[in-house]
């Protein structure tokens, strides 16, 4: 599976900074993310996209409980892991069929 024209002109890694969960899914091109706030406090997320050559590596880090609704785009695949730390159910992850 080749990468997408638009990751193509992406840089290999890129470090995005959130602040408004209306602004997860803003450079993104490989998923469609909806972000829910569930504290009414200063939100943080650290996003890291690594681009290899027929696959990214995303990394997301919050400093809030927050809900997704995450989707792949069409023609992708889409694996997920949670780390130690995770506390909340696995199952909230819907990736659509490729």
């Amino acid at each position: 599976m080749t990468s997408p024209p638009a990751a193509r002109n992406q840089p290999a890694v890129t470090v995005v900074d959130v602040s408004d969960p209306t602004e997860a899914n803003a450079g993104v091109e490989l998923l469609d993310l909806d972000a829910v706030q569930l504290q009414s406090m200063p939100l943080r997320v650290r996003r890291v996209i690594v681009r290899l050559v027929s696959a990214a590596v995303v990394f997301h880090s919050t400093n809030l409980r927050v809900r997704t609704r995450t989707s792949v785009r069409k023609g992708h695949l889409g694996y997920v892991t949670f780390g130690r730390r995770h506390t909340g159910p696995s199952t909230v992850c819907r990736f659509d069929p490729v």
